[in-house]
C-alpha cells in the first residue's frame, strides 16, 4: 500500500518517493525469502513420501478409470468407478473381475492414464 501511494504521489518524472519505494520493495523481497527459508526449514525439510500409501491410492484413484473409458464404454467405467469407491478395491481387480479387459492390460492402462494426468 506504501509502495503504491508514493508512486501516486510522485510528481511527474521527478518522483520524489522513489527511495522509499525501492526502500519497500527491498523490505518486502527480505522479509518473502526470510518467509521461504522458514517454511522450508519448518515444514518442507524431512517430510518423505509414503510410497506404499500412494501406490494404493493410485490403484483405487476413480479419476483413472476415465483411461479406460475408450476400451470399456462410459457405463462400465461409471459402474467400476462406483464400485472402487465404494469397496476400496483395485480398479484393475474390478474391470478383470467384470471380465471387461484382462487384469495386465486395465493396470497399464491405468498407469498410462495416471502418467498423463500428472503430465509425465
Amino acid at each position: 500500500m506504501s509502495i503504491t501511494m508514493a508512486a501516486d504521489n510522485g510528481q511527474l518524472q521527478l518522483n520524489a518517493f522513489e527511495p522509499l519505494i525501492a526502500h519497500l520493495l527491498l523490505q518486502s523481497t527480505a522479509w518473502l525469502t526470510h518467509g521461504c527459508a522458514v517454511l522450508r526449514t519448518l515444514c518442507v525439510d524431512g517430510i518423505t513420501a509414503n510410497e506404499r500409501r500412494f501406490a494404493q491410492q493410485a490403484t483405487t484413484s476413480v479419476g483413472a478409470v476415465t483411461a479406460l473409458t475408450p476400451h470399456i464404454g462410459y457405463e462400465a467405467a461409471a459402474s467400476i468407478a462406483k464400485q472402487a469407491l465404494a469397496t476400496g478395491n483395485a480398479v484393475a481387480d474390478l474391470v478383470a473381475a467384470e471380465s471387461l479387459l484382462d487384469r495386465h492390460i486395465a493396470a497399464r492402462l491405468l498407469s498410462q492414464g495416471v502418467r498423463a494426468i500428472a503430465g509425465g
